[in-house]
């Protein structure tokens, strides 16, 4: 899928500008403002055995839930609540096909008979986020979301520096030594001629 894939994680950013949300009560959803949350970053499963179904995880480790439970707010009629959950076993309340509308994706519940749409409500409706079979008279813009992809980056570790020798210094120090050398026999040659000197005018005394 061009706008899914297996393991990455991504965000779903409604056309209210705002972002899909897992709350840190860990069970609901909604839309955030703030990209920079943990709560909006979703990583994507595929489902075995399908080419264009998903499943979508919060930084909570459970998933985005198609639920039978209707979201009782004015005006949403048949909205039903989106949550998250981890059921046991895995069924497909939690599985969404992704189809791609102009620029945006619409994601539809594989839970129920009818197709149900991933659907962000504006202020009116407190930002509230279900899922619903549209009507006549839906908003579609309400079912439309931006993906947008999270890359990791990895800070590369550091190389050990090299040391800091200037060219040449190789050489200068072989030189440096050879030279100390030499000074050092001239010194012990003229010791030893001092040295002879006494004893023979000892010996001449």
């Amino acid at each position: 899928m061009e706008f899914f894939h297996n393991g990455n994680a991504v965000r779903l950013r409604s056309h209210h500008q705002r972002y899909l949300f897992a709350k840190d009560d860990q069970e609901t959803v909604g839309q955030d403002k703030d990209r920079s949350s943990n709560g909006t970053r979703w990583t994507v499963e595929f489902v075995t055995g399908f080419n264009s179904v998903i499943r979508l995880k919060s930084c909570y480790g459970k998933y985005l839930t198609a639920s039978d439970q209707p979201l009782i707010l004015e005006g949403l009629g048949s909205s039903m609540k989106v949550a998250q959950t981890r059921p046991s076993p895995v069924d497909s309340t939690i599985e969404w096909e992704p189809i791609r509308v102009g620029q945006h994706i619409r994601l539809k519940s594989r839970h129920h008979s009818v197709d149900s749409f991933l659907r962000g409500s504006g202020r009116f409706r407190l930002y509230s986020v279900s899922h619903y079979p549209p009507q006549e008279d839906t908003d579609r813009d309400s079912l439309d979301w931006n993906v947008e992809q999270i890359h990791e980056h990895t800070t590369p570790a550091p190389q050990p520096s090299a040391p800091n020798r200037t060219p040449g210094s190789g050489q200068g120090d072989t030189i440096g030594k050879w030279q100390q050398g030499v000074e050092t026999v001239g010194a012990i040659a003229g010791l030893v001629g001092a040295i002879a000197d006494l004893v023979s005018n000892s010996r001449c005394g």
